[in-house]
């Protein structure tokens, strides 16, 4: 059995404090009784993953996937330094800017739903120009969802996110143009 982690985690409860639990997968490193009795006496409750379920890492190995594909690929970092300054500016912008957040609040996907919470980082994220964050924000202000109704916003962020050929958005700003509701009723822009 690989015993380098007991030390570490005698190290983190003497410097963080003790957590309410701990959660690991199923490696031996971390199942035997010389890790686990570090957790246990100190009364923190252990929480282990399935031994071998896709589903026990499937969001951090998104995550992981995200970082590699939008950030790390796209860099020629220079050094150590400047890769962990840019990749921390990338996990600022995942965890806080990029559009999948307000999806997840808007649908309550993994976490309670709550639409005002999505308008909130749909509008971080098409203030960045995210065309489907615009579109999204378009028809949380047309639906009245986490907002007052304003088709007067839903057609500005409709119209964002056409002008960035979303194919959905330019059928909800062709609906807007249609029926009058946040622009002047306009039947040629309705089809164009």
């Amino acid at each position: 059995m690989d015993t380098t982690y007991i030390p570490m985690a005698r190290g983190f409860v003497a410097r963080h404090g003790k957590p309410d639990i701990f959660n690991t997968y199923q490696g031996s490193q971390f199942t035997g009784s010389a890790f686990t009795g570090v957790l246990a006496t100190n009364g923190i409750a252990i929480s282990m993953d399935g031994k071998a379920a896709w589903r026990d890492n499937v969001f951090i190995e998104r995550m992981w996937r995200s970082v590699k594909y939008e950030e790390v690929h796209l860099r020629a970092y220079e050094s150590v330094s400047e890769a962990s300054t840019s990749i921390g500016r990338y996990l600022d912008f995942y965890n806080g800017r990029r559009p999948h957040s307000g999806v997840m609040c808007a649908n309550g996907q993994g976490i309670a739903k709550d639409e005002g919470a999505a308008v909130v980082w749909f509008t971080n994220a098409a203030e960045q120009g995210y065309a489907s964050a615009q579109r999204n924000l378009g028809v949380m202000y047309q639906e009245g969802l986490g907002v007052t109704r304003d088709y007067g916003q839903a057609f500005t962020w409709f119209r964002k996110a056409a002008e960035q050929g979303n194919p959905t958005a330019q059928s909800s700003l062709g609906w807007l143009y249609e029926s009058g509701q946040g622009t002047a009723q306009d039947y040629a822009q309705a089809i164009a």
